[in-house]
C-alpha cells in the first residue's frame, strides 16, 4: 500500500525546582533559596510514505522547548581538590549557575527493508536537527568551574545502517557531523570545545542466548578545540572494543 498516513503529538512538561542551601560547618557559602518554574512544549508530525510486505518508511519532524536546571553538586559542593598554585586548592561549584533554555527543530527518516525474507534484513535512519540554547551548562576547563555559556547553537545530521542476518548475527555503521558554536559575541561562530565535529562508528556482533555472544566495533572521534578561541586543537582518535559473553549455569562471564 503506498497510501500516505499522519500521525500528529502534542505534549509538554512542566518543572517546579526549588534549590535550598544552607551551609553548616567547616561549609561556606550565603544561604541560598531559589525557585525555578518552566513550561517545555513539544509537537510532531509522522508521515508514513511506504508501506508493503518488504518495506516501511516514514518521515518525522519535531519542534519544541528544553530546560535544564543546574544540579545541587553543580551550584554548592564543598569537595575542594588540590591545585600547585594559589589557593591551592579549588572547588567546581558556582552558585551563581542560572538554568539553561533551548528551542529546538530536528527532521527525520527512517527506512526498513526485508532484503530476504526471515534472513536479511536492512534499517536506514537519518535526521537533521537545530537547537539554539541559552545558559547552556559546560564546564571551563580554564577556570575548572562549571559556568552557563551564554548562547550557542548545535546543527547535526545523523546516520546510521544496521543489519540485521541469520543467526543473529547483525552489523552497524553510524556517522554523526555536527557543529557547535558560540553565539556570544566575543567568540560568535567558533566552535565550542571539546566537542569533536565527525564521530563515525561501526561493528557486528553475534547474540546467543546459550552459547557464546560476541562483539567488535570500532570508533572514530575527530578533532576538537581546547579553548574558546579556537587556538589549542585536542586531536581526534581511533578506538576499538571486543566485547564476549558465555553462560555458565545461570551465570554469564564476560570479557
Amino acid at each position: 500500500s503506498f497510501r500516505v498516513w499522519r500521525r500528529r503529538s502534542l505534549g509538554g512538561r512542566m518543572d517546579w525546582i526549588t534549590d535550598r542551601y544552607e551551609p553548616l560547618s567547616p561549609s561556606t557559602g550565603a544561604a541560598t533559596d531559589v525557585f525555578r518554574s518552566a513550561f517545555s512544549p513539544r509537537a510532531g508530525l509522522n508521515l508514513r510514505y511506504l508501506t508493503s510486505e518488504r518495506q516501511t518508511g516514514s518521515l518525522y519532524v519535531t519542534a519544541g522547548r528544553s530546560f535544564k536546571a543546574p544540579t545541587m553538586d553543580q551550584l554548592f559542593d564543598q569537595r575542594r581538590t588540590p591545585v600547585p598554585f594559589p589557593p591551592f586548592s579549588i572547588s567546581t561549584s558556582n552558585n551563581a549557575l542560572e538554568a539553561q533554555y533551548g528551542k529546538s527543530g530536528e527532521v527525520g527518516v527512517y527506512h526498513q527493508v526485508n532484503i530476504v525474507p526471515e534472513r536479511l534484513g536492512a534499517r536506514f535512519t537519518a535526521s537533521a536537527y537545530q537547537t539554539d540554547m541559552r545558559n547552556e551548562l559546560d564546564f571551563d576547563l580554564k577556570k575548572f568551574k562549571y559556568v552557563n555559556l551564554g548562547e550557542s547553537r548545535h546543527r547535526g545530521l545523523e546516520t546510521g545502517l544496521t543489519l540485521d542476518g541469520p543467526s543473529a548475527f547483525s552489523a552497524f555503521a553510524n556517522l554523526t557531523l555536527q557543529r557547535i558554536t558560540s553565539l556570544v559575541a566575543l567568540d560568535s561562530g567558533h566552535l565550542l570545545k571539546a566537542i569533536p565535529q565527525r564521530v563515525a562508528a561501526a561493528g557486528v556482533s553475534h547474540a546467543s542466548a546459550h552459547s557464546l555472544s560476541t562483539s567488535l566495533s570500532v570508533m572514530h572521534i575527530g578533532d576538537s578545540y581546547l579553548d574558546d578561541a579556537n587556538s589549542l586543537t585536542l586531536p581526534g582518535h581511533t578506538q576499538l572494543d571486543g566485547h564476549a559473553t558465555y553462560p555458565v549455569g545461570r551465570a554469564r562471564l564476560s570479557f
